[in-house]
């Protein structure tokens, strides 16, 4: 690294416990922006299935639809009567999420921005805590999917609201356990077997009368690594009849917002393979044995998000907006913001998820 000479005033250097101070400059080490993992935001999630309420409580209306059928009758009779069908209304509360950040004069005094010569300003560390804001919500959207992928259930974020379990709450029974796939027995199908629980889940989109346009099987490592052997095993004993060998090439990839996905389809078990290894706030999304069969309805989404209106002057009993944001100024402790969101994700057919596991 070749050294550079900087002209700083040196009335103005002085030694901070905090900060970058007007000091000896060095080359600039940028660490940002966070690259946020959006897989489940893109797979689960859509336009179609937003719902924008002007109270804090959402009324679902959960309608099983029954199958007639006719029956065999004489000239004289009119047939059997069709069952109607009667729809059972859900409360859920939406509980509100939030953040504040704070630009003081203090922040900036005698400071410069980083790998200039410039002083830092207000304005520069606003705009900081702005982005920070925005990629806290973005994690946070990533995390409420995750908990309804791997639990079925809303996240909270450590709030006062209720959580709930929309498996037992929706479909009146809890959550089935993992469906055992063996990848390690002689003479396994491992993947004939996820693609019986494929045709499951074709049974399960007839009942809502809905279509997918294919399936994802949303892993952890070692399920993954376990698929992608098995698939692999399975090239060498056909002809290869695409561009595709995963018996000589390496593991495909996709960019997902700053994040490579490993992945691969599988044409025995009809199903894309993804392998999501995120970690978010420690912990990783999904367990290394672990993996999740969806479907990629047509148009439709897995998640619906309703949204609540903020308690103001200005906003309360109005229709709601996706997120909320306030400003304040004053002239000694600065510029502080308050971002709000008010929100429940939630799964209308909890039933269409499958978790399995490898064994």
């Amino acid at each position: 690294m070749t050294d550079m000479t900087v002209d700083v005033q040196k009335a103005l250097v002085r030694a901070k416990q905090n900060g970058f101070v007007l000091q000896d400059q060095h080359d600039v080490v940028n660490m940002g922006n966070l690259a946020k993992p959006r897989l489940l935001t893109a797979l689960m999630g859509g336009a179609t299935a937003t719902v924008y309420n002007q109270t804090s409580v959402f009324e679902y209306d959960l309608t099983e639809y029954t199958p007639a059928a006719v029956n065999g009758k004489s000239y004289t009779e009119r047939g059997k009567d069709i069952e109607k069908d009667v729809a059972t209304t859900k409360y859920y509360k939406i509980g509100s999420k939030g953040i504040r950040l704070n630009a003081s004069p203090a922040d900036a005094w005698e400071r410069r921005k980083p790998g200039t010569n410039d002083f830092l300003t207000t304005d520069d560390v606003l705009a900081d805590q702005v982005m920070k804001a925005m990629d806290a919500f973005d994690i946070e959207r990533e995390l409420e999917y995750s908990s309804l992928l791997t639990t079925r259930t809303n996240r909270t974020a450590g709030g006062p609201f209720p959580q709930y379990d929309f498996h037992q709450d929706i479909l009146g029974a809890a959550i089935p356990g993992a469906t055992d796939i063996d990848f390690s027995s002689v003479g396994a199908t491992p993947l004939r077997a996820i693609r019986l629980e494929v045709e499951k889940m074709d049974d399960k989109l007839a009942k809502y009368g809905l279509s997918a346009s294919g399936y994802v099987c949303v892993a952890g490592s070692n399920f993954f690594e376990a698929a992608f052997e098995a698939e692999a095993r399975r090239d060498f004993t056909r002809e290869i009849r695409g561009s595709l060998d995963l018996a000589t090439m390496g593991v495909p990839t996709f960019d997902g917002n700053g994040f490579r996905h490993q992945n691969f389809d599988s044409g025995e078990a009809d199903v894309m393979f993804i392998k999501y290894s995120a970690k978010l706030i420690g912990a990783a999304m999904i367990d290394t044995d672990s993996a999740y069969l969806i479907p990629i309805l047509s148009g439709q989404s897995m998640v619906k998000e309703v949204y609540a209106p903020a308690v103001t002057m200005s906003t309360v009993n109005q229709m709601a907006r996706e997120m909320y944001s306030w400003f304040y100024e004053d002239e000694f402790e600065g510029v502080t913001g308050f971002y709000e969101q008010n929100k429940l994700s939630m799964l209308p057919r909890p039933d269409l998820i499958t978790e399995l596991a490898a064994v």
